[in-house]
């Protein structure tokens, strides 16, 4: 597969080509996973790793070994990694996830992946924002015990602003060439890697013209049910769906103490390399620069 993407890109004719039309669908959206979704989880991993190799490295091989034993609880000690890595999809069944690290920013869309889950400690991480994709740990819910995170280090709160989207790069993202559609219809997405896709429709890939911050709403009463997420979409469509599912009112932001993320966008200070902020900006040019 690796080598038929290297031919791909090598010769863009071969797209036209009717090699396509006698592949399994499957097998062509892995392709096009690997072609497409691969630099972004790629090069998001590396930068992450970059601050501390060693951590890094040993809590893959802890999330490998927890998927490997199907494990259902999982505790990983970040020290000063910015993020965990994305290999953490791969623990399809895990139920509670504890991390525990001063330094964490954000956490890899993988975290979508993962069904089962229904505790996530991130307290006294400090992170700044969440994937849009945990949204899609549909039994994870804001009461009691399941979600038990820091509330003033979030974007949005205490005067912590949302940094403004870098500006638009053209896309490196371009479709099958069986699907000029938003969604890839009747395809078995599966294999791909779905952290590659869409944010909303996991059908196509994503466009760095829609990359948003969106206020992402859980099933609870309290402070928590409303979150800062990075959403990467592939069309205004998707989009504008989520914004319209995910559009907390101004009483609901004001129980949360949440800013609106659309009016205090700003550009965030690079002084210090280290600080989050920083981590936040070349998150931002890494997805932004690689969709």
């Amino acid at each position: 597969e690796r080598m038929l993407a290297f031919l791909m890109a090598s010769h863009p004719r071969l797209g036209a080509h009717s090699v396509w039309q006698k592949m399994p669908k499957p097998v062509v959206t892995k392709i096009y996973s690997f072609f497409q979704g691969y630099p972004v989880t790629k090069k998001l991993d590396e930068y992450f790793r970059q601050r501390d190799p060693c951590t890094w490295d040993e809590l893959v091989f802890k999330i490998m070994d927890a998927a490997d034993r199907r494990a259902k609880t999982l505790t990983l000690e970040t020290k000063s990694l910015a993020s965990i890595p994305s290999c953490i999809g791969e623990c399809t069944k895990l139920e509670k996830l504890s991390l525990m690290g001063q330094d964490l920013v954000t956490l890899p869309p993988q975290i979508g992946n993962l069904p089962e889950l229904t505790y996530l400690q991130t307290y006294c991480c400090m992170v700044l924002f969440y994937p849009f994709e945990l949204l899609n740990c549909k039994r994870l819910h804001v009461s009691g015990q399941s979600l038990y995170i820091d509330l003033k280090s979030l974007l949005g709160r205490k005067g912590n602003m949302f940094p403004r989207m870098p500006s638009t790069i053209k896309s490196c993202a371009g479709e099958s060439p069986q699907c000029s559609q938003t969604a890839i219809d009747g395809w078995d997405v599966k294999g791909a890697d779905a952290a590659a896709m869409c944010s909303w429709c996991r059908a196509a890939w994503p466009s760095s013209a829609f990359t948003s911050w969106i206020q992402g709403q859980f099933p609870g009463g309290d402070r928590r049910d409303i979150l800062p997420l990075l959403a990467r979409f592939c069309s205004q469509a998707c989009l504008d769906s989520a914004r319209g599912k995910h559009n907390p009112s101004r009483e609901a932001l004001e129980k949360a103490k949440m800013s609106p993320c659309i009016h205090y966008q700003v550009a965030l200070s690079r002084k210090n390399s280290f600080s989050k902020e920083a981590v936040c900006c070349d998150v931002l040019q890494i997805i932004q620069s690689n969709s």
